[in-house]
């Protein structure tokens, strides 16, 4: 090879070289092994929309179900009720909601609601025993343990299969669901105020239809009114009022009712004119 030849040859192989090496594809780079894909960064505004679905979660070994994925906006959650079940015996009425409901300062509050009716020296229109039922699932901070002692009875408010009841009809169980309320946590105290004050609402979207629609929503009535007999911070020994024309019973406020005629009374007495005044207003059927 001439002397002339050499130089020439070195600069086509260098051109050919520098041409290969820019030959990649776009999204790849060239290596020693040749032409190979890029690592791609993901942006924080790409981070933002990846969406984690149950599917990955399932595949991390996570149960979806158990997971909260993000916050949801109190604002952005619509009020939801579904049917969860409907029974009845010779002496008992039952039926359940499912519930979503639009957060306070805890979040959305969900889970599942109960209703029980029953009697034994009365019947369907004149109940002895009205009363809410929670399980852990909905109230992570049910105790049985701690909760039993709350009442004296054959059959607690609070049981060992994780539900608990709060009673809104018999005086002394409402004494008692008073103190199971008082020992739950303040997140699971507020889903519990959260589902009563808007009973009478779930009732009437849960039962929009049925033939005993009218009777249910007596029954989430008369829970509303006493209410506030399980759910104050007031105790046993303070006055209350009790407002009629509401009607609306609530602890005395600064010694005083709002009103003179309100009272103040004892919360016995008190009790006993909240169910007289309810037992006036029949219930529908039976």
């Amino acid at each position: 090879m001439s002397a002339l030849a050499k130089p020439l040859l070195g600069i086509f192989l260098f051109t050919f070289a520098a041409v290969s090496w820019a030959a990649c594809p776009e999204g790849q780079k060239q290596t020693y092994k040749g032409c190979e894909a890029t690592e791609e960064k993901v942006t924080e505004e790409q981070l933002e929309v990846i969406e984690v679905t149950s599917e990955v979660l399932e595949l991390g070994g996570f149960v979806s179900e158990e997971i909260q994925i993000g916050v949801v906006e109190s604002d952005a959650v619509e009020m939801s009720v579904s049917v969860g079940g409907i029974d009845r015996g010779d002496d008992w009425l039952w039926r359940s909601f499912h519930v979503v409901l639009p957060g306070g300062d805890f979040g959305t509050i969900q889970g599942k609601v109960g209703l029980n009716v029953a009697w034994w020296f009365g019947s369907e229109r004149k109940p002895d025993k009205i009363s809410m039922k929670f399980d852990s699932m909905t109230l992570p901070s049910i105790d049985y343990q701690d909760m039993r002692r709350c009442g004296f009875f054959n059959t607690p408010l609070a049981r060992e299969d994780g539900t608990m009841r709060l009673d809104f009809w018999r005086i002394p169980r409402i004494r008692e669901s008073h103190c199971i309320y008082k020992k739950l946590s303040e997140v699971d105290q507020a889903a519990v105020t959260a589902f009563v004050n808007q009973i009478e609402t779930i009732v009437e979207k849960g039962t929009e239809g049925a033939s005993d629609a009218d009777y249910w929503k007596k029954i989430a009535f008369r829970i509303r009114v006493n209410s506030p007999f399980v759910l104050s911070t007031a105790t046993v020994f303070e006055a209350w009022c009790w407002d009629a024309d509401k009607p609306e019973v609530y602890p005395i406020i600064s010694s005083n009712c709002k009103q003179p005629e309100h009272g103040p009374i004892e919360q016995f007495a008190a009790g006993l004119k909240v169910r007289l005044y309810l037992e006036n207003d029949l219930l529908p059927g039976g």
